[in-house]
């Protein structure tokens, strides 16, 4: 799944939100110095989600995967 997301903000937020891994190990990979900024890009993804009904579906069907798979 992550394999095919071509966004940077959908990347990070599959690896944080879905993966289980830690905004601080994002930021250091980023060149951020905490993981807030990482916790921003989170939060308006899914802000943006709020108004684009393709971007929420995108973020439903992942969400779905992973509990799936789990």
């Amino acid at each position: 799944m992550l394999a095919g997301e071509t966004d940077a903000r959908g990347r990070i937020w599959l690896r944080v939100q879905l993966g289980g891994e830690r905004a601080a190990d994002r930021a250091r990979e980023r060149g951020y110095s905490d993981g807030s900024g990482i916790l921003r890009v989170i939060q308006r993804l899914e802000r943006q989600a709020g108004d684009d009904a393709g971007l929420a579906g995108k973020l439903k069907v992942a969400r779905r995967q992973v509990a799936m798979s789990s």
